[in-house]
């Protein structure tokens, strides 16, 4: 759209769960997160995500952009995975390039945030399972960042 709004999307539990990770998928592609921003509460993975708002028209070849929170819940067996046994700082800033859910058995469920060098991994219950993207404010450009 050419109007910037705040976007808010969950995943269905029912046979449009699919269609929907595709959608989150493409409101995160090229997202940035930081370790040290994630915070687990209870059972539930909150992940501060700097996002680029595909969705939105480029005004002067400008991309939005848009502080968001991807929560997943219930989510267990927290695995963080890096090429080459490289590291990251927990401040450093890590690309997200993918989001994926596998089924491991009939109520199992692994999800995969992946990015250039690195990938999240979880698991989670399916008959519970819940994952919700959500701008916490209107998309602004880059250009009118506060760079302090």
């Amino acid at each position: 759209g050419t109007k910037p709004r705040m976007v808010t999307y969950s995943i269905r539990s029912d046979s449009n769960r699919y269609h929907d990770l595709m959608f989150i998928k493409s409101l995160i592609n090229d997202g940035r997160l930081k370790r040290n921003g994630i915070k687990i509460i209870g059972k539930r993975l909150v992940i501060p995500i700097n996002r680029d708002c595909w969705e939105l028209d480029l005004k002067d070849n400008e991309l939005y952009i848009a502080d968001s929170r991807l929560s997943i819940s219930p989510v267990f067996d927290l695995e963080w995975n890096f090429t080459n046994g490289m590291d990251f700082a927990p401040d450093a800033e890590l690309w997200i390039r993918d989001l994926s859910i596998q089924r491991e058995s009939d109520d199992m469920l692994k999800i995969v945030i992946d990015g250039y060098v690195w990938s999240l991994q979880m698991k989670a219950f399916d008959d519970n399972f819940k994952m919700k993207l959500q701008d916490l404010e209107i998309p602004y450009l880059y250009s009118q960042k506060d760079m302090t």
